[in-house]
């Protein structure tokens, strides 16, 4: 049975993408990514802090993903909902596993680190927060430029200087998320909100650029079969290739 989706896409076709850098002037990096009609904006703000005594000269970097009542009527306000601690952890694993950014190279000078906070919020929610959500990460961190700091070797002061320098991005690991729908036995890629919320699992699939596994995120509902799983990584592969020459595009 031929599945029809609401929006006339085949099962394993995505929305279209749309990326834009630079448009937050207080952050030292943002982004803006939309995905259908799902959007994400994403800052990078840094604070000098001192490194931990067991990693010293390892600096931090802290994502967080914000799904605000104005995104959608499904969430509510008060405290972070499990989804988006759930997404935050595995935006957080991605960064860790991956080697995104080299923690070493946030190191100032002796004992002085930068800590990078990457806040990523949703203005409209419309399906697949995950892939849009790392797209604006990676592009965030890639506009991302530092300012130098020194540290006045008479006083002992630390001197910010307007001069800025490029955060280094080792890797850019990027997701597909597909959901399994139960009647019919579909796979489909880039889901909607209805199609999100009516299936019967999800499971989102981050890649490095080698075409490696970086991270897996699968939060519950039902167990792929091995076969449909193979085809899941497969086709993620293959499309990932794009997000990352969309990536390449973006002018940082």
């Amino acid at each position: 049975m031929v599945l029809e989706r609401s929006d006339g896409r085949d099962c394993w076709k995505t929305r279209r993408t749309i990326i834009n850098v630079g448009s937050i002037g207080t952050a030292y990096g943002s982004s803006l990514v939309r995905r259908g009609k799902t959007t994400m904006v994403c800052g990078v703000k840094g604070e000098l802090a001192n490194s931990r005594p067991e990693n010293p000269g390892d600096g931090f970097l802290v994502v967080n993903l914000d799904l605000p009542p104005l995104c959608c009527p499904f969430f509510r306000p008060g405290p972070p909902s499990e989804q988006s601690q759930a997404i935050s952890q595995f935006l957080n694993d991605i960064i860790t596993s991956s080697g995104c950014v080299a923690l070493s190279e946030l190191s100032v000078k002796g004992q002085l680190v930068w800590c990078l906070f990457v806040d990523i919020i949703c203005l409209e929610y419309e399906g697949n927060v995950i892939d849009a959500a790392v797209l604006a990460m990676l592009a965030a961190l890639r506009n991302t430029k530092l300012p130098k700091v020194t540290v006045n070797n008479d006083s002992g002061e630390i001197e910010v200087s307007e001069v800025c320098q490029v955060l280094p991005v080792k890797s850019q690991p990027v997701t597909t998320t597909f959901v399994y729908q139960q009647e019919g036995g579909h796979v489909i890629v880039d889901p909607s909100f209805e199609e999100e919320y009516g299936a019967g699992g999800i499971l989102s699939i981050a890649l490095q650029e080698d075409g490696s596994l970086a991270k897996v995120h699968k939060p519950g509902g039902l167990q792929l079969p091995d076969s449909l799983l193979e085809q899941c990584i497969t086709k993620a592969r293959s499309l990932s290739k794009d997000m990352w020459q969309l990536l390449k595009t973006v002018e940082k």
